[in-house]
């Protein structure tokens, strides 16, 4: 069976923050110049930030029927790419304390939840 439309955005999540998670040090050392750069008041000398989870999520949107308009659409990826990527990773090690696996398991949750308030699953 073909992966649906959810396999594929809950993949793109969990891809979103292994990335971050198996090269901690690099992504805290970018995000801190990010920060830092941000931070000064001139959004110029900003690093650019890649957002590639958006356009990820975007694409998988494109490529898969569903019933999402476009502010709807607009709306999931904004709030998948919250759930996932360096910030979560932060948010969950450093703030909420979970080990790797439980911070994992958390944006799983979080991304089913959000999944399915966008895209349900339709029960038998």
């Amino acid at each position: 069976q073909a992966p649906t439309l959810r396999d594929r955005l809950m993949a793109i999540c969990l891809e979103m923050f292994d990335l971050p998670l198996g090269h901690e040090i690099d992504f805290r050392r970018f995000l801190a110049r990010n920060l830092d750069a941000s931070g000064q008041g001139d959004r110029r000398q900003v690093p650019p930030r890649g957002a590639r989870r958006m356009g990820m999520y975007q694409q998988a949107l494109d490529e898969a029927p569903h019933d999402l308009a476009g502010e709807e659409q607009a709306r999931l990826v904004r709030a998948l790419s919250l759930a996932t990527g360096v910030e979560a990773m932060i948010s969950l090690l450093d703030v909420a304390q979970a080990s790797r696996e439980e911070a994992r398991a958390t944006v799983r949750e979080v991304a089913e939840a959000i999944l399915d308030k966008y895209l349900p699953t339709q029960k038998p």
